[in-house]
C-alpha cells in the first residue's frame, strides 16, 4: 500500500528486525509473539488505536517474516505497514484459536516461544487459551526485550522527537498565558489543544494534566471545571507526538504572587532538574541520576515531597509516552545510560493542601551529557 504513510524508511526497518533477530539467537529464541502496540509500530510501521478492544499479535520468527493476527477490520492497517503478511479473524472468532493456528500453520507451534507478559495487551485470556491449545510450547517471559532497543534512538527518530517538544512548547505557552483570576480550567486546556496540534502535533493519547488549586496534588490528575482564584497552584504536564514520538514538559504557574512556601518548592524543583541534567551522560548508572535529584531537593528542604523516581525513558506513544519496561531513573535501577536513549526528566512535587510543583524537561543522552530537547523557561509563571 503507500509506503509514503510510514515514518521511516525500509532500511530502519529492516535494521530493527535484524537487531531484534539477534538478541532472539541470543536467548534461543524461536519464535516472540509481541502484544504491544508500541513494539509493532517500531518493528513494522502498523498502527491503529484498535489494540484495546480486540487482541493482536505480531508473530515474529527468528528465521522467517513477521506474521499479524488481528481483527479483521485491521487488515487494511496491516496493509499499509512494512512487508507485513496478517491474518484476521471475525469479532465472533477466538482471538488464541486465530493465533495457535497461524503458529501451527509455521511449523513453529512446539517451540520456544516468547511472551509479553509485562503488557497488558497481552490479556489473561489470550494467554491461558494460548497454553491450553499449544501444549508442546515452551511459553517464556521476553518483556523488556524490545522496550530496551527502543530505548536508544536512531537520528531519525530523534528528529521526530525535536519536533514533538517544538510543539508542546507551543502548547505550554499557549496554557500558561491563559493563566489569570477568574479563568476556568477548561479555558486553559482549550487553548492548550489547538496551539499544539498547530504546531505540528499528532494525536497525544496520554492524558494532558492540567489542574489547579490543592486537587493539583493528586498524582495524574487532571481538570474538572475548577474556577481559579488568587493563590492557586495551576500544575501541567503536557506532551506532543509527531508519528507516535513523544516529547513531554511540566511547569507550574500562581494566581498572583506566590507564598514562600511555593516559591522554596518550585526553587527546589529547578534545582533538582538542573541536577538531573548535569549528571545525565552515557556510561552511568541510571540510579546516579535520581540521586543527583534527590540530594538537590533535599539541599532545598524539600525531600519530604519527592515521592517518585527522576524519570523515565521516553519516546513512542500508544497510551503513554513512558517507555514501560524500559529505563527507569530510580534508586534501585541498574540500567547503564547510553548515547541517543531519550529521558523525560520529572522532578516535580506532591505538596498536600497546596498542590503539584514541577518543572521538567525531555532530553537525549549524549557521550559527555545530554540534550535538552524541549525548550520552555524554567520559571514559576504568575498569571
Amino acid at each position: 500500500m503507500a509506503d509514503s504513510w510510514l515514518p521511516f524508511d525500509a532500511t530502519e526497518y529492516e535494521r530493527r528486525q535484524q537487531a531484534l533477530r539477534a538478541r532472539m539467537d541470543e536467548r534461543s529464541l524461536d519464535v516472540v509473539l509481541l502484544s504491544g502496540p508500541e513494539n509493532q509500530y517500531y518493528l513494522t510501521g502498523y498502527e491503529t488505536t484498535g489494540f484495546h478492544s480486540f487482541p493482536q499479535t505480531l508473530i515474529f520468527p527468528r528465521t522467517a517474516p513477521p506474521l499479524l493476527v488481528t481483527r479483521r477490520l485491521e487488515e487494511g492497517n496491516a496493509a499499509a505497514a512494512y512487508a507485513l503478511a496478517c491474518r484476521s479473524y471475525r469479532d465472533d472468532e477466538d482471538p488464541a484459536d486465530a493465533l495457535a493456528q497461524a503458529l501451527r500453520d509455521l511449523g513453529i507451534a512446539d517451540r520456544t516461544i516468547g511472551v509479553e507478559k509485562a503488557v497488558p495487551w497481552l490479556t489473561v485470556r489470550l494467554f491461558e487459551g494460548l497454553a491450553h491449545k499449544l501444549p508442546s510450547a515452551k511459553l517464556v517471559d521476553v518483556s523488556g526485550l524490545v522496550e530496551l532497543m527502543r530505548a536508544v534512538k536512531s537520528p531519525a527518530e530523534i528528529t521526530y522527537m525535536r519536533e514533538a517538544a517544538a510543539a508542546v512548547a507551543a502548547g505550554m505557552r499557549a496554557g500558561l498565558a491563559a493563566v489569570r483570576d477568574g479563568v476556568n480550567e477548561r479555558e486553559i486546556a482549550a487553548a492548550v489543544f489547538p496551539a499544539r496540534i498547530l504546531a505540528g502535533s499528532h494525536f497525544v493519547r496520554n492524558p494532558t494534566y492540567i489542574t489547579a488549586g490543592p486537587r493539583s496534588a493528586l498524582a495524574h490528575a487532571t481538570w474538572l471545571g475548577k474556577t481559579l482564584e488568587r493563590g492557586d497552584v495551576v500544575f501541567f504536564e503536557l506532551g506532543a507526538n509527531v508519528r507516535h514520538y513523544d516529547a513531554a514538559l511540566i511547569r507550574t504557574a500562581v494566581v498572583g504572587p506566590p507564598t514562600a512556601e511555593l516559591r522554596r518548592a518550585a526553587d527546589a524543583s529547578i534545582a533538582g532538574l538542573a541536577a538531573a541534567i548535569e549528571t545525565v551522560r552515557a556510561g552511568i548508572p541510571a540510579s546516579e541520576v535520581y540521586r543527583a535529584t534527590r540530594d538537590a531537593i533535599a539541599k532545598e528542604g524539600c525531600a519530604q515531597f519527592f515521592l517518585h523516581r527522576a524519570g523515565y525513558g521516553i519516546g513512542i506513544e500508544f497510551l503513554t509516552w513512558i517507555e514501560r519496561g524500559g529505563v527507569s531513573l530510580d534508586a534501585g535501577a541498574m540500567s547503564i545510560l547510553q548515547p541517543n536513549m531519550t529521558l523525560h526528566l520529572v522532578p516535580y512535587l506532591l505538596l498536600p493542601g497546596l498542590g503539584s510543583v514541577g518543572f521538567s524537561e525531555t532530553v537525549c543522552v549524549t557521550e559527555s551529557g545530554c540534550e535538552v530537547l524541549t525548550t520552555y523557561p524554567r520559571l514559576l509563571t504568575e498569571g
